[in-house]
């Protein structure tokens, strides 16, 4: 590992007074979920890591100590990646091809100042720290550490579709040698089998009913989708299976017989190991006109009359609630063509009650008279 670094070192011009005395020492992945000091970590320090999201943004962090006693260090920051722990040569850029790039961090942007978050190794704990940056793209940056100081720089990271599934990575420095003994330099796996990237997904009302399209931008090891529709965005029912293509590739599937009301719908995607995960929720809404919808007569004495136009249901619940709120009656009561009928009870009392008719995303109410 040093011989491999101390090459590429001479090979930037670096001498060897900045390498006997610059040291990168423990490190650790996180998320990009914060900023320098509230994002989530990963692992442990100096503990690799597996992605399964190549849309998934992650940073870096890495400690430098200056080991010499009297000179400060001071170059040009690059990171390197490789597949062979002897062979970490390829610099990472914004260049086609690039299986890795640095991007900026909304959370922690370029040139962010760090504070102290590392555990550190145990032989500079007596080391004074001063603040290094956050790295977020390739733009020249510069590290300038005095003697017997210590610091900590964070990369942010974000694979590209050229990662290869199944294969380990590892991430070097073009400055400074590798601390020796138990740490090994930082590494992650990427997922044998990545999930399935989704490019699009909506709903749209389309002669009466629903039309659902979504788009691939890539597709490995994937099974099959599941159309699913909700009411409720909490109960869900698989309305069709459609099975992946194998590739980038767009779907189509039509919901012929939307609810009343909320339409929630979502894909689930299957793996062929069974790894499942959802899309985002789409919702259409294809309520009644409450206006078309008639109860009569209105006073009423022994039954009421629903025209519930449009209502593609079978059943109505019905509650008669008085003005307090306290359901003094309720029922289910059948549709058909569109209408219904209620007989009302004989020993309820003379005033205003409100009638409630619900169903499956249907929900209507309005005031009555029993005389």
């Amino acid at each position: 590992m040093k011989k491999r670094l101390l090459l590429l070192l001479l090979c930037l011009g670096f001498t060897q007074m900045t390498f006997a005395t610059f040291t990168s020492a423990n490190w650790r992945w996180r998320n990009d979920d914060g900023d320098e000091t509230t994002a989530t970590w990963k692992a442990a320090e100096n503990a690799p890591i597996a992605i399964t999201d190549r849309d998934a943004t992650i940073r870096l962090r890495v400690e430098w100590v200056n080991t010499n006693a009297s000179s400060n260090v001071s170059s040009d920051i690059s990171i390197y990646y490789g597949t062979d722990p002897n062979q970490i040569n390829t610099s990472i850029t914004n260049e086609a091809g690039q299986h890795f790039m640095l991007v900026n961090s909304t959370a922690a942007p370029h040139g962010t100042a760090t504070t102290r978050l590392l555990t550190g190794h145990s032989n500079y704990t007596s080391y004074a720290f001063i603040a290094g940056q956050i790295i977020g793209n390739t733009s020249n940056s510069r590290y300038d550490i005095p003697a017997q100081n210590k610091t900590e720089y964070e990369f942010v990271i974000k694979p590209t579709a050229n990662i290869e599934p199944g294969k380990t990575y590892y991430f070097a420095f073009s400055w400074g040698s590798q601390l020796g003994g138990a740490i090994n330099g930082p590494s992650l796996t990427v997922s044998a089998t990545l999930p399935v990237k989704l490019a699009d997904f909506n709903a749209q009302k389309n002669n009466g009913g629903v039309l659902l399209m979504w788009k691939t931008e890539s597709e490995i090891n994937n099974d099959r989708f599941e159309v699913q529709r909700s009411s409720d965005g909490k109960q869900w029912n698989v309305l069709a299976k459609v099975l992946g293509k194998g590739t980038a590739a767009s779907y189509q599937q039509q919901d012929l017989k939307p609810l009343v009301g909320n339409n929630y719908y979502r894909l689930a995607q299957y793996d062929t190991n069974g790894t499942l995960d959802y899309s985002p929720v789409q919702l259409v809404n294809f309520s009644l006109a409450h206006t078309a919808i008639n109860i009569y007569p209105n006073p009423a004495t022994t039954k009421l009359n629903i025209a519930v136009p449009d209502f593609k249901g079978k059943n109505l619940n019905l509650s008669l609630n008085n003005l307090a709120g306290k359901t003094v009656a309720s029922a289910t009561v059948i549709v058909n063509e569109q209408k219904a009928e209620y007989i009302l009870s004989k020993g309820l009392a003379t005033g205003t009650y409100i009638i409630v008719l619900t169903a499956d995303g249907f929900n209507y109410s309005q005031k009555i008279s029993i005389r």
